[in-house]
């Protein structure tokens, strides 16, 4: 089998589409959370929220979506990085490292410092991926609110 050539890019507007099937597979596979009812749009470089999609010919094999945070207290800005998925055609094929290569790559470019990783202590490969990208684990809580309880 021949490797596959992965490139990566800023969504833009028109692929909320394509952002919104990805997430529908997602809630399909893992069961969680509400569902893709408002999917931003993807605000381009300058903006505070992006996803980023990797592709192959063409043809979207995953995606992370990530936010531009500021910390005052510290100064400096940084990436929260959320809802990687990489639907199963794409897995074992160097598609989740290759989004976490290219998100690291682009952090400079969006004037921030470091990044933060949302994900769940129970998705054993989404954590696997995350330590080979160089994140490590911290005491730091995240705590979530939500009007619907």
């Amino acid at each position: 089998m021949r490797p596959m050539i992965i490139t990566t890019r800023l969504a833009t507007v028109a692929d909320i589409e394509t952002i919104r099937d990805l997430t529908i597979q997602y809630h399909r596979e893992f069961g969680s959370g509400p569902g893709p009812h408002d999917i931003p749009a993807p605000e381009g470089p300058q903006g505070m929220f992006n996803v980023l999609l990797a592709e192959q010919d063409g043809e979207v094999l995953g995606m992370l979506a990530l936010q531009r945070v500021h910390n005052l207290s510290a100064g400096t800005r940084y990436l929260l990085l959320s809802d990687i998925f990489v639907p199963p055609r794409g897995r074992r094929h160097g598609v989740a490292r290759e989004l976490m290569r290219a998100v690291r790559d682009l952090a400079p470019t969006l004037h921030c410092q470091g990044m933060s990783l949302v994900v769940s202590q129970v998705n054993i490969p989404a954590l696997t991926t995350a330590a080979r990208a160089g994140f490590t684990s911290h005491d730091l809580l995240l705590f979530t609110y939500s009007e619907d309880g």
